[in-house]
């Protein structure tokens, strides 16, 4: 814990975390009191008050009907996840639901001023300051390829240019809105010889 996040664990497992109440008069006077020094995290900061401005992601296993809980609602994410444990990402007026690599978007029905009370939330972590962002024009059979590796986004993103975050494990796509389209583990280990997208030609470097 400190004055930020307290995690909650039981024989090394974490079982939640929440905002902490505590200042720094309180750390210091816990470890007067014999507390220890406590390892690496392990999860990142709760959101507390963060959670109404910046993106925030929690944990769920959707049930047989397709449905999650979140914040007291029941919310159906789709029966093809069924059983299945995923990520929902609740960013301004969207929850992007993440489920091995596979991403579907809806409109968040969850408001700014109501995700503060999901206690098992963390926020959303930032891209990797190492990663390369670059360019690509979809194709008209709704895929690119970067650094090798062919990516299908979908026929409804065809023609449309789209943003790729490379890093050494992902590949992160990002529509003209800025808003993530997909997260794919990265395959190939070929570096980036090609950072603007090209206006028409569908093109099989870099």
């Amino acid at each position: 814990m400190d004055s930020t996040t307290v995690h909650v664990s039981l024989d090394g497992k974490r079982i939640k975390t929440v905002p902490s109440r505590l200042n720094t008069a309180d750390l210091v006077r816990l470890r007067a009191d014999g507390a220890r020094v406590a390892g690496p995290a392990p999860a990142g900061r709760a959101p507390g008050p963060l959670a109404a401005r910046c993106p925030i992601e929690v944990a769920r296993t959707v049930n047989a009907c397709g449905v999650v809980g979140l914040a007291g609602q029941q919310i159906t994410v789709g029966v093809p996840l069924a059983g299945r444990r995923v990520t929902l990402r609740l960013d301004g007026p969207l929850m992007q639901v993440v489920a091995d690599g596979m991403l579907v978007r809806m409109p968040c029905p969850i408001p700014p001023q109501r995700r503060a009370c999901i206690s098992d939330a963390q926020l959303s972590p930032l891209p990797p300051q190492d990663a390369v962002r670059v360019g690509r024009k979809v194709s008209t059979r709704g895929s690119f390829q970067v650094c090798g590796q062919q990516v299908q986004v979908g026929m409804v993103h065809a023609r449309t240019v789209v943003s790729v975050e490379v890093t050494d494990t992902t590949l992160h796509v990002f529509d003209q809105d800025g808003h993530r389209l997909r997260t794919v583990p990265r395959t190939t280990s070929l570096e980036v010889t090609r950072f603007k997208a090209y206006g028409t030609k569908n093109r099989t470097t870099g």
